[in-house]
């Protein structure tokens, strides 16, 4: 059923990255037509993972604002629309341009608010293989709508799941996947091949080590990952810098093989932490590449304002949900 929202109700609304560890909510007010808005207050929260119920528990995050401000419109992105979180939001399959993405949001009614969840995006990869995300979407849409003229860009989002994205003049093209975060939580932590950091120990020397092994295109990682091991047993280096080597070679071999699936490209940025960024700045820089940065928080809050500006609540189907 379409209806048309009273927008006077909706100067105040709620914006949301709600990931698989974690939740980050913003209570905001603005103009829903242009996307300018303030942000009034923010709450941190669990991940979909560590939730039963995700519309209980958003609503008791959100219960001092909704007292305050009355229903609102919630527009939130993340794993909150996979099938594991509040309500599935279907894939978009690239290429796609970002007023498609947010025009097929979910959209549905939950105790008077108006909730809106931005879809994930599938393709072919470079690989040939099938590939998704979930979250990222608005990162690179928040990187898009600041620079909607560049053609021929490589986006790169380093994270549990590294994510690299064709752009081209406003529209994601293809993307691919590397479980780099994952693979050094496995390795670190479940395995014999390396020892487990030691409240947040770095050894710099050891990553750019492993990334100069990461980096060489005669090396498989497969074949190169046990010497996080042999380099202890048989070079004598102390087992605590195993885990920022085993990093350098994670980060070195997910950048040397990236930027020579995707060849079609003129530059490169980074979307991530201040923790990530340099790492892949380094990496990036030691094979040639001079990458350009953007603060995660920056992009995803770009992208949500996106989204109220170019997806808000113009008219939306609404799925009673209690």
């Amino acid at each position: 059923m379409r209806v048309e929202p009273d927008m006077s109700r909706f100067e105040t609304y709620i914006l949301g990255d709600w990931g698989t560890t974690q939740c980050r909510l913003y209570l905001c007010r603005g103009c829903e037509k242009d996307g300018n808005f303030e942000i009034l207050d923010e709450i941190a929260g669990k991940g979909i993972k560590q939730l039963s119920n995700p519309q209980e528990y958003f609503f008791k995050l959100c219960d001092k604002w909704l007292k305050a401000n009355g229903a609102m419109q919630v527009y939130l992105i993340g794993m909150v629309g996979s099938n594991v979180g509040w309500q599935q939001a279907s894939y978009l399959n690239c290429p796609v341009r970002i007023d498609t993405i947010f025009n097929n949001r979910l959209s549905f009614n939950a105790h008077n608010c108006q909730i809106h969840i931005v879809p994930g995006l599938s393709c072919t990869n470079p690989l040939k293989l099938p590939d998704t995300l979930r979250g990222e979407e608005t990162q690179m849409i928040g990187w898009i709508v600041k620079n909607p003229t560049k053609a021929r860009q490589l986006l790169c989002l380093p994270g549990t799941h590294t994510k690299w994205a064709h752009i081209d003049l406003g529209q994601v093209n293809s993307f691919l996947t590397s479980p780099v975060g994952e693979l050094y939580d496995v390795i670190n932590h479940h395995s014999v091949i390396s020892t487990p950091d030691t409240e947040g120990y770095w050894h710099q020397p050891s990553f750019e080590e492993g990334l100069e092994v990461g980096l060489d295109k005669s090396n498989n990682i497969l074949h190169s990952v046990f010497s996080c091991r042999t380099r202890q047993l048989l070079d004598n280096q102390p087992k605590e810098t195993s885990a920022s080597y085993l990093s350098g070679l994670l980060i070195g071999s997910d950048v040397r093989d990236a930027v020579n699936y995707f060849t079609d490209f003129d530059s490169v940025t980074v979307i991530g932490n201040d923790q990530v960024l340099p790492l892949y700045q380094q990496a990036l820089k030691a094979y040639g590449i001079e990458a350009e940065v953007m603060k995660g928080q920056e992009a995803s809050l770009s992208g949500l304002k996106a989204f109220v500006q170019i997806g808000g609540p113009h008219e939306y189907d609404v799925r009673r949900s209690g």
